[in-house]
């Protein structure tokens, strides 16, 4: 039957179809053929279930052509429609027009061994993961969610209820994920552009939910193996037995599983970005003939998901490394205790004289006698607590915490002030929660002798270097100094290029603990050139000595610094002010998966109580550094600290979070615009995103209906502030007018004209051109024509930048709220409420599903600064008032 259905169809091919009667012919046919295929796929799936059962309830018949799921359909609007099973197999294929092969990649009974996004031309796009089976048309994206009480188990048939209870309430969580998140970001957030979603395809916002999805249950499922790793670890600690063995090796099997998982969807998306023709066939609103190469909007998403899938694959990738770390640990632990085992036999066969020589040789031999792993009495903690990111000294396992002259005395210190600064910082309570560093920055050094030793200045330190150092040591606190990978240090005096193992030897010499390297005065090689060299030569003297380089973020030190230092600055020299210091965090923050114990990223020291901020503003500048794991090197005077300085730097609960021995840095999970009423943003200049990661902030739309510019954040429209209140040049991001005739300024202010060949942009309320700051280059406003650079913009319609022709940088809109979070070695996480609104207090929501967790989690949240228990929160927790420039800092712990 199916030959001769084929064959029919074929004849009918070359029949001229211009004839309204042929065309219905061959339609029927065409119906017909699939229908068949239909059916005789699942006679083919069936038939290894028919085997004699003793409950009819335990199996689904041969004879079945049922598909045993429900359907759940999203409509464009962000509507969810629930459709219950069981269907037959052929109206399915019949209704979504799908090939019997389509249909066996969205059977949530078949087991999908390889994730595929399968893409017919112009027709759908099939998603086929774990956990997630999807067909996305052109309006609307259907979803096959297994039924608990219909599906069939592996393997052949067998019902596990419990087993299939859960993967059907996995399946559900996805799709109602994929809905709530649909909504919020497409429908509630578009109804300020006049109810026009339509800017971005629906296809393309599905596929892009779909695969965060996707990521977003990964990244849950990595979390959780992280806390269950860390019990393991733990109970490893205390002894190691046949029960912890096997607890280890199937934690490790289910690692592995997750990986390998992870790696899959990871390449299922750069299959598709591999091969024009997919891409193309993704348009399915747009399906007009395109080139071979017009595919760039969906190339931009799909790669933005592939690098959301590598961070989710990296993530799992440390933790399946730590799990086989742990397991070669405990393999080193055995060994040692064979060996002392063994050596303790042949003590014993030697006092008694009872053994033979191949008794003495097979017990020698028997032993590990050269492991160096185990001679090193750290090993098991350097090998099981993580992966280590740092120099290997067996330093820096935390953040280094202290105090630094530089910031506040520059050059202009004497020994006695050094002495005052130590004694402030023993007596004040500073050294008794962590702060145990005294670093002296440039300026210590004045001379080299006839033998090329470098030599303090006499003046500002009588007794000698050393002896002040022993001062120091005397108080149990630690001791630094500053040089410079250059001929001579930022301040003119003497550098230690081509002296570096000669100094370091100095300095082991004299008891030094830490050095911090500057990059100043250099011979013109790389810095990855010059710092490996005073890293080895500190390695060859046997001390450790905490190696903190100074390379101002030049050379991205981050990507290589790793094996070179145990911390690495990221940034340029901060400054005591709100700007600077937001600017320095947001830098730090892009390398956030770089640091880890024994390596810190390091965004420069504390200005706090300075005078530049508030105290507030301080309080934030702390926070933000504790939850990045940044070093916490205090740059002030301590001697003329108020009290309210010196309690934000005695917060033990906040400078818990930045020595956590997790050690893994916060970072910004959350990014959004205020919700209040009427709330505005600022607009700035920023570093463009790279093309295959475009930062939402920095898309924008242009109307030319209303000539109005929008932010793809949340559709806001780029506005000129206080238009009606006299000659203004500020720019914001605010809510569009619905209705121009009871605007302000009858809605001009919002009202641009972008000429593409002058590269101007123009306002139409008063004929300003879009112009940037001349002195601070972050500064965006109006202003009068001048015919400069200043003035000029290419608009990249491809990918909505702004892009500003002097400096190259991009207009970005400044969210006012973030989340920031990290997890912690017990589970729980630490969580900060940003408010970067520069006028209002804020409301900020955190969901557990924003931490990793699962939305129906209890969890405990307690105010570190205010140092209280919140309460008990479920699924999420909502923020008092938070006032401008403010944070809310929180330990949140999940309820078992």
């Amino acid at each position: 039957m199916r030959f001769i259905l084929s064959v029919l169809s074929k004849q009918l091919t070359g029949i001229n179809l211009k004839k309204p009667l042929f065309q219905s012919i061959q339609r029927n046919f065409n119906h017909l053929f699939n229908l068949n295929n239909c059916l005789l796929n699942n006679r083919i799936s069936c038939r290894f279930q028919s085997f004699e059962s003793k409950s009819n309830e335990d199996f689904i018949s041969s004879t079945s052509h049922q598909l045993n799921c429900d359907i759940y359909i999203l409509t464009k609007d962000g509507d969810l429609q629930v459709h219950r099973g069981p269907f037959d197999r052929a109206q399915i294929c019949q209704q979504y027009n799908l090939s019997p092969r389509d249909l066996q990649k969205l059977d949530t009974n078949l087991l999908i061994n390889v994730p595929i996004i399968d893409i017919r031309q112009n027709r759908f796009i099939c998603f086929s993961f774990r956990r997630l089976r999807s067909l996305v048309e052109s309006d609307r994206g259907i979803y096959f969610v297994p039924s608990a009480d219909k599906v069939i188990g592996e393997p052949f048939g067998i019902k596990d209820a419990v087993h299939w209870e859960r993967i059907a309430q996995a399946y559900n969580r996805n799709v109602r994920y994929i809905y709530e998140l649909y909504n919020e970001r497409y429908v509630t957030c578009n109804r300020t552009l006049n109810n026009n979603i339509d800017l971005i395809p629906f296809e393309f916002r599905i596929t892009e939910i779909n695969l965060e999805t996707v990521a977003h249950q990964l990244k849950l499922k990595t979390n959780e193996l992280l806390h269950e790793f860390q019990n393991v670890r733990e109970r490893a600690y205390s002894r190691i037995t046949v029960v912890r063995l096997r607890e280890l090796a199937l934690l490790k099997e289910k690692v592995d599983k997750y990986k390998r998982n992870a790696e899959l969807a990871h390449q299922s998306i750069l299959d598709v970005l591999a091969h024009d023709e997919d891409m193309i066939g993704m348009y399915l609103t747009d399906n007009r003939k395109r080139d071979i190469s017009d595919h760039i909007e969906i190339e931009l998403l799909l790669e933005a998901c592939t690098k959301q899938m590598a961070e989710v694959r990296r993530s799992i990738s440390d933790l399946s490394d730590s799990v086989h770390t742990l397991e070669s640990a405990t393999g080193f632990m055995l060994d040692a205790v064979r060996n002392e085992l063994l050596a303790f036999e042949i003590r014993i066969n030697i006092i008694t004289m009872g053994f033979g020589v191949g008794a003495f040789i097979t017990g020698i031999y028997g032993m590990n006698l050269l492991n160096g792993l185990e001679q090193n009495p750290y090993t098991f903690y350097i090998l099981t607590v993580n992966v280590s990111y740092g120099l290997n000294n067996g330093l820096g396992k935390t953040p280094q915490m202290g105090w630094n002259s530089w910031y506040n005395f520059w050059c202009n210190y004497t020994e006695k002030m050094i002495q005052q600064t130590v004694d402030i910082i023993i007596n004040s309570g500073l050294a008794s929660v962590g702060y145990e560093y005294i670093n002296l920055d440039d300026c210590w050094q004045i001379s080299r002798d006839g033998n090329g030793t470098i030599q303090a200045d006499p003046k500002v330190f009588p007794s000698g270097m050393p002896a002040l150092i022993d001062y120091v040591h005397s108080r149990k606190l630690k001791f630094g100094l500053y040089s410079d990978a250059g001929y001579k240090t930022c301040a003119g005096r003497p550098g230690s290029l081509g002296y570096e193992k000669q100094d370091a030897t100095t300095y082991a010499s004299w008891g030094v603990d830490y050095l911090k390297y500057d990059n100043c005065n250099t011979d013109g090689t790389k810095p990855e050139v010059r710092y490996p060299v005073m890293r080895d030569a500190l390695n060859a003297t046997g001390r450790p000595i905490f190696y903190s380089l100074c390379e101002w973020g030049v050379d991205t030190p981050a990507l290589w610094a790793a094996d070179v230092g145990n911390s690495w600055r990221t940034t340029g020299d901060i400054s005591d002010t709100w700007d600077s210091m937001i600017s320095t965090i947001d830098t730090n923050n892009q390398f956030a998966d770089k640091a880890g114990p024994g390596g810190w990223n390091d965004p420069d020291m504390l200005r706090i109580g300075n005078g530049g901020m508030t105290d507030t503003e301080y309080i934030s500048y702390f926070s933000l550094w504790a939850i990045s794991k940044a070093p916490l090197l205090i740059g002030g005077d301590v001697t003329k600290m108020s009290q309210a300085t010196l309690n934000i730097y005695l917060n033990s609960e906040v400078i818990a979070i930045n020595q956590d021995s997790l050690g893994v840095q916060g970072k910004k999970i959350v990014i959004s615009s205020s919700q209040l009423p009427n709330a505005s943003n600022m607009v700035f200049l920023s570093d463009c995103s790279s093309i295959k990661n475009i930062e939402q902030r920095q898309k924008w739309m242009y109307d030319p209906q209303n000539s109005r510019i929008l932010s793809n954040i949340d559709g806001k429209c780029l506005t000129i502030e206080q238009c009606d209140s006299g000659d203004t040049n500020d720019l914001i991001i605010t809510s569009c007018y619905i209705d121009n005739s009871k605007a302000p300024c009858q809605g001009k202010n919002q009202q641009w004209t972008i000429d593409i060949n002058k590269q101007t942009i123009v306002s139409q309320l008063n004929g300003k051109f879009l112009s940037v700051h001349n002195q601070n280059k972050r500064i965006v406003s109006v202003s009068s024509c001048s015919q400069s650079d200043s003035q000029t913009w290419i608009w990249d319609q491809t990918n909505g930048l702004l892009k500003h022709t002097d400096n190259g940088q991009c207009l970005t809109v400044e969210q006012s709220i973030e989340i920031w979070a990290g997890p912690l070695f017990d589970g729980s996480q630490a969580v900060l409420l940003l408010n970067r609104n520069s006028s209002t207090s804020e409301i900020i929501t955190v969901k557990w599903t924003d931490l990793g967790w699962p939305a129906n989690q209890w969890a405990r949240v307690r105010d570190l600064w205010a140092r209280k228990d919140v309460g008990i929160f479920f699924s999420s927790y909502t923020s008092p008032e938070i006032e401008r420039h403010a944070v809310q800092m929180l330990k949140i712990t999940p309820i078992q």
